[in-house]
């Protein structure tokens, strides 16, 4: 017989009619206040993600006789480290290969109008025909300092704002990206330290036959999602050095940058692999069509290691959510909070999935849980 959350209709009581009915005006609600207060709970949200993700690396520093308070230090040393030296060593070079491809992306432009012209295929060079002469790169992509901005692409607001207003802009810009920052960093740190304290204070208001199977809903949420945020960091970075060593073995320009919209792309679940490597693609078609068939079988095959060799092995015991699930959070969360929220959008769908079979599968009911997987699988 079909079955409904895992539960077969026979057996939908009305106790559960209700818990699942006031789940589901929870979530609207939460939409609801995520619209009025998208930026605080987003977050908050955040810190506690950090937390999560942190907390073994603290753990396993406290079993060797460091103080958690000074391992969570020691970890957000190591990361400013990493992003010091980041700032220090690449930055600089990535700065420059932008600077380069904003001001050869109409000669590029123009090498892959051409090259779809040349084609033997006639669609192909119907979409040729279909493209625009030329594309105003200028303007807002301008990065050098001796390209001028035109007046009539510009807002008045753009226009009347003197350097010392531009300035303020930026600085006000960096601030407020500082206090975020500062806040999730804070809130990650308690977190990791005081998480457990809080979670016995919520426990205690529960009945006591409840708090283990709660406590344990908790631990799994904590488990699946820092996982998930652990074991997509090392995916992210693994797909942005094998892309790079590729890039550089075939010739390609700007591989640095290109290996960084890889990895990037990397963390986006669904359609950020396919858009990480889709720059690179072109810019190989606008050189010729052989460097472009090159450059795709050797994404192809570097995607086909990555799904079939790395994530099984990296991405083992973290968060598994349904699929319609992610695309249903990745369209939610993305219009909501833009990049941020489509990277998130699998840890919070993993959240709210954990909490409906919990609250709406009965975790003691034979035959409810799956053969092969935990209660908060």
């Amino acid at each position: 017989m079909n079955r409904v959350f895992g539960v077969r209709p026979d057996d939908w009581t009305t106790r559960r009619v209700i818990v699942a009915t006031i789940l589901i005006a929870s979530v609207v609600i939460l939409f609801g206040l995520m619209l009025q207060f998208g930026s605080v709970l987003f977050v908050l949200f955040l810190g506690l993600v950090l937390g999560m993700a942190v907390r073994p690396a603290v753990e396993w520093l406290h079993g060797r006789g460091l103080p958690r308070p000074l391992g969570v230090l020691t970890i957000y040393l190591v990361l400013l480290v990493s992003l010091i030296l980041f700032l220090l060593l690449i930055a600089p070079l990535l700065i420059e290969q932008t600077r380069e491809i904003v001001a050869a992306l109409p000669s590029y432009y123009d090498s892959l109008r051409d090259a779809l012209a040349r084609s033997s295929s006639f669609p192909i060079r119907q979409i040729s025909r279909r493209m625009p002469e030329k594309i105003e790169f200028g303007g807002v992509l301008s990065l050098d300092g001796a390209d001028k901005v035109s007046g009539d692409k510009m807002s008045g607001d753009e226009m009347s704002m003197d350097p010392v207003g531009w300035t303020v802009s930026i600085a006000g810009t960096a601030l407020r990206g500082l206090l975020v920052m500062l806040a999730v960093l804070l809130l990650g740190y308690y977190w990791t330290l005081e998480g457990h304290t809080l979670i016995r204070y919520g426990l205690l208001m529960l009945s006591a036959d409840r708090r283990d199977e709660v406590r344990e809903l908790v631990a799994g949420i904590e488990s699946k999602v820092g996982g998930y945020i652990r074991a997509q960091a090392i995916l992210s970075a693994l797909m942005g050095v094998m892309t790079l060593v590729i890039y550089l073995a075939l010739g390609l320009p700007y591989s640095l940058m290109l290996a960084l919209m890889a990895a990037v792309g990397e963390v986006i679940p669904v359609i950020g692999p396919t858009l990480g490597t889709v720059p690179a693609i072109f810019l190989a078609l606008s050189i010729s069509f052989e460097r472009a068939l090159m450059v795709t079988v050797a994404l192809f095959l570097i995607n086909a290691v990555g799904n079939y060799l790395l994530v099984p092995r990296v991405m083992t015991r973290t968060v598994g959510v349904n699929p319609v699930v992610t695309l249903l959070a990745l369209a939610a969360f993305g219009a909501l909070f833009g990049f941020a929220g489509a990277v998130l959008a699998i840890p919070m769908a993993a959240i709210v999935q954990l909490i409906l079979d919990y609250a709406i599968v009965d975790p003691d009911e034979e035959g409810a849980t799956p053969a092969g997987r935990d209660r908060v699988s």
